[in-house]
C-alpha cells in the first residue's frame, strides 16, 4: 500500500476521486488527479505505468450514466496521445442501449 506521503492523491483536493486515486495506486500504477492530459478540458485523473497511460472520468451523479458521458471522454481522448486509454467509472449505472 502506498504512503499518503508518497502519494499523488491527496483527499483535500480530490474530494470523492481520491478513493479512485488511492485504489489504482494500491493496484501498482501511478495516479494523478490533476488530469490535464486532454486540455482544455480536464479528466477527474491520470492513471499510468510503463506501457500503460489511463484518463479516467468518474460519474458521481445519482443519474444513470449515458453516451454523452462516453462521448465526451471520447472527445478528450482526441486531445491526448494515441495510446491513451478511456476509463469511464459510474458510481450508480449506466443507461441501457447507451441511451
Amino acid at each position: 500500500m502506498s504512503s499518503i506521503a508518497s502519494s499523488n492523491c491527496r483527499p483535500c483536493d480530490a474530494g470523492r476521486n481520491y478513493r479512485f486515486c488511492r485504489l489504482f495506486e494500491d493496484a501498482g500504477y501511478n495516479a494523478r488527479l490533476d488530469a490535464s492530459a486532454a486540455r482544455p478540458r480536464d479528466a477527474d485523473l491520470y492513471v499510468y505505468s510503463p506501457g500503460e497511460d489511463f484518463l479516467v472520468e468518474v460519474k458521481s451523479g445519482d443519474k444513470p450514466t449515458g453516451i454523452a458521458a462516453i462521448s465526451e471522454l471520447a472527445g478528450r481522448l482526441t486531445r491526448t496521445a494515441p495510446f491513451v486509454i478511456g476509463v469511464l467509472i459510474s458510481r450508480s449505472r449506466f443507461t441501457k442501449g447507451g441511451a
